[in-house]
């Protein structure tokens, strides 16, 4: 019982993520600016009634950290929106795939983990599948699946953060404190190209808010209920959902290139499950 429910959080995650990708493909209008300002408004909005209650939240222990992961988390934020904005939805989830890659390089020589070479190789090939998705004769920092990638790194510098100091402080506090900072540092920058937004945009940015919040804390119950190694499948269900939502609401429909994408990525996932947990029952 408490697998499925993890498994229901998790998926609960996915769609909300993927949901979040449609908002902001439906403010193509407005900056990606002022749409990474707004979010990051609305979310310290839906903590506040959390924190007050609960005044044990407002107390940081490192606010530097909280402040360089808002800049980082607010430069993954915007880049992914710029990207998304001119991407369909299912490409612009399987780019955010590679992220696992990045970040599985970086815990290697930031945080010194040792990487077998199963993971390396399964994750290597993922990633090489996904930069098939790129069209490199008319390659540009410019283009939206380069734009994608670097989103996808920023994300994965977020995450090693987290990784680093997510024992050393409260889950609602981190959050919190690093939407205020993010949101202190996209401010100048959305004033700058500010477009005011209609009755609907903000309907569409109060949704971003607070479903990055939900986002954060449906993977929070996930992985507190159950194993990563568990849930890690349940992750590819975001390309499903982004699948059905993006030929709902723009009437896409995905190549087959990028069926075979995350078809090669499951199966490569699963088999490393598989080698991993034939490996640790032999020790």
């Amino acid at each position: 019982m408490i697998q499925v429910k993890a498994v229901i959080w998790m998926l609960t995650g996915m769609f909300v993520g993927a949901c979040n990708d449609v908002w902001v493909k439906y403010l193509n209008h407005i900056p990606a600016f002022e749409i990474s300002c707004c979010r990051f408004f609305f979310s310290m909005i839906s903590l506040l009634p959390f924190v007050l209650i609960k005044r044990e939240y407002l107390k940081v222990k490192y606010p530097k950290v909280h402040l360089f992961r808002g800049i980082i988390f607010f430069s993954a934020i915007t880049l992914w929106e710029i990207g998304v904005k001119n991407t369909m939805l299912s490409v612009a989830t399987l780019v955010g795939f590679s992220g696992t890659f990045f970040l599985l390089i970086m815990s290697k020589f930031i945080l010194g983990e040792k990487i077998s070479k199963p993971r390396l190789l399964s994750t290597g090939i993922s990633f090489i599948m996904i930069l098939g998705i790129v069209d490199f004769k008319n390659i540009s920092l410019g283009s939206s699946v380069i734009i994608l990638l670097f989103g996808s790194f920023f994300f994965a510098v977020s995450d090693i953060i987290n990784k680093k100091y997510s024992l050393l402080e409260n889950h609602i506090t981190s959050i919190f404190y690093y939407n205020i900072f993010a949101f202190s540092v996209s401010v100048p920058l959305a004033l700058k190209s500010f477009v005011m937004p209609s009755f609907i945009d903000l309907i569409y940015m109060i949704c971003l808010g607070f479903e990055a919040n939900l986002y954060s804390f449906s993977l929070l119950r996930a992985f507190s209920l159950a194993d990563a190694t568990f849930l890690t499948p349940f992750k590819y269900f975001e390309f499903v959902f982004s699948v059905f939502l993006g030929y709902v609401f723009f009437n896409e429909i995905p190549t087959a290139y990028c069926f075979v994408v995350i078809f090669v990525i499951v199966i490569n996932n699963s088999s490393l499950l598989y080698i991993e947990k034939t490996n640790s029952k032999n020790k």
